[in-house]
């Protein structure tokens, strides 16, 4: 509404009216009667009504016949230029006008050109629709915008270049990613670096993504700006981009639990977890690494998290936890025997005998245990 108020395209937003009136069958003579109240309204209540039209608006739950647009004649220049209004709510509409058909067969060929040289809103929505309009050309069509000069909203077409792609990657794909995370734009950089986590990097790109992190760990903006808003960084998906491709160690991964971004900490122990599950000699060997009190002790309530398969193959090492000297690690062993990667009879004598431990919350906590597994 605010952004309507300055009058700017008006034209465009003229053009998504009529097709939005047509595609929830309104005759423009209702339409008209309508605006004229709510002028005679506003200008009675000028005074008194602060809210002014939005006070007039009212919620209605309606669901719209696009194609019923293709109707009347609508023009597919003004349409494919209201993609780029500086309003969401008109562009977003005018994807769905142009999704359904509406303004003719030029329509898609018009969109190229915004999308070649669209702002912020039109590659947003362009995004969302390209493979509607375009379908076998829209990946080759992203790809070229792509790897043209990378302006606000590219962001959104790295993501939808994944969803483009139907056959394995190939260099043109990698090499335009590649370019995206080491956008001077954080905002496109960001976009570019979690698309990636959804595309198989060959081995061979590991180093180039290494750089990539390396990079932003020297150049990424402080975790939070002067008003504590948090400034987002590529890398926490550059983390989980290399641990896909075994660039990082279990070793490498629990370093970062000490870094200054959550977000990179919580994606390294992600992808030590998801390692975890499918290798039993790393396990063993972190749970033993555990009850020396080398490795932060939150790392063991994820592992009790993993499934009872993959826990029942170490349940001699977890078990063993229940005499660490560490009471904290004996407690948090303590509230997971009630799972199901521990035989029921074995569990509740286990729980019964830390009934007798030193420490008062471990017996509290093994009550509370007992009483799940005998209920």
């Amino acid at each position: 509404y605010l952004v309507l108020l300055k009058r700017r395209d008006v034209e465009s937003l003229i053009e998504v009216i009529r097709g939005t009136a047509a595609a929830l069958s309104i005759k423009p003579v209702f339409l008209i009667a309508e605006a004229k109240f709510a002028l005679k309204q506003l200008e009675s209540e000028q005074s008194q009504n602060r809210l002014g039209l939005i006070s007039l608006v009212k919620k209605v739950p309606v669901t719209p016949a696009w194609s019923e647009s293709k109707k009347i004649d609508m023009d597919g220049e003004i349409l494919a230029r209201a993609l780029d209004h500086p309003c969401i709510a008109v562009a977003v509409t005018a994807a769905e006008l142009i999704s359904a058909g509406a303004g003719g067969d030029k329509v898609p060929f018009l969109v190229e050109q915004v999308l070649k040289t669209g702002g912020y809103t039109a590659l947003r929505v362009i995004g969302s629709f390209a493979h509607i309009i375009w379908r076998d050309r829209a990946f080759d069509l992203i790809l070229d915008r792509l790897n043209g000069e990378l302006t606000r909203g590219c962001e959104f077409l790295f993501e939808t270049l994944t969803k483009l792609i139907k056959k394995p990657a190939d260099d043109r794909v990698f090499k335009c990613f590649l370019k995206g995370i080491m956008c001077p734009n954080i905002k496109i950089a960001v976009g570019a670096a979690e698309s990636c986590v959804g595309i198989n990097f060959p081995k061979t790109y590991a180093n180039d993504i290494q750089n990539a992190f390396d990079y932003w760990k020297k150049h990424e903006p402080s975790y939070t700006n002067e008003n504590s808003v948090v400034q987002h960084s590529p890398r926490k998906y550059l983390l989980l981009v290399l641990a896909k491709l075994k660039n990082l160690t279990i070793h490498e991964l629990f370093e970062f639990y000490s870094d200054i971004r959550p977000d990179v900490h919580e994606a390294a122990i992600e992808a030590a977890i998801r390692i975890l599950e499918s290798n039993k000699v790393e396990l063993v060997n972190v749970l033993k690494r555990i009850n020396k009190e080398e490795i932060p002790l939150s790392i063991l309530k994820k592992i009790l998290g993993l499934p009872s398969s993959v826990l029942r193959d170490v349940k001699n090492e977890v078990v063993n936890l229940l005499r660490s000297p560490n009471k904290d690690i004996r407690w948090i062993v303590t509230s997971a025997l009630y799972k199901n990667w521990i035989k029921k009879e074995e569990a509740i004598n286990l729980t019964t005998e830390m009934l007798r431990d030193e420490d008062s919350e471990i017996r509290n906590c093994a009550t509370k245990t007992l009483r799940v597994l005998t209920s």
